[in-house]
């Protein structure tokens, strides 16, 4: 997978400019239930346009080269994908599933700002 620096650096950009304009927009109000109100709304706004497509399926020849791709971590780093028991991706594709859903939570982002 191929970084793309200029998409990265203007979404760090577009962040940016999202705090200042959160910081401004919330230091004009003190009550915490309209404070909640907005962050729900630029939340709800977020969600809309989040650019994390939804997962779509493989195509035969994604799959192969997935299948090939090795796995970085864990006691079967170095094997690759297409060697793994079913049983062992099944454990991987519940773990990613919560690990997606962990990562929209505001928890998570939290952790992240």
């Amino acid at each position: 997978m191929t970084i793309n620096e200029q998409s990265v650096k203007q979404k760090l950009n577009g962040r940016s400019i999202a705090k200042d304009l959160i910081e401004a927009l919330l230091a004009d109000y003190s009550d915490e239930d309209i404070k909640i109100g907005i962050a729900r709304e630029f939340r709800a706004f977020a969600d809309s346009i989040d650019p994390r497509p939804s997962p779509e399926t493989m195509t035969d020849a994604e799959a192969k080269e997935f299948e090939a791709s090795k796995l970085g971590f864990g006691a079967y780093r170095g094997s690759t994908f297409g060697e793994l028991s079913q049983s062992y991706l099944s454990f991987l594709i519940a773990g990613s599933e919560q690990i997606v859903r962990y990562s929209r939570s505001d928890i998570y982002r939290d952790r992240i700002e």
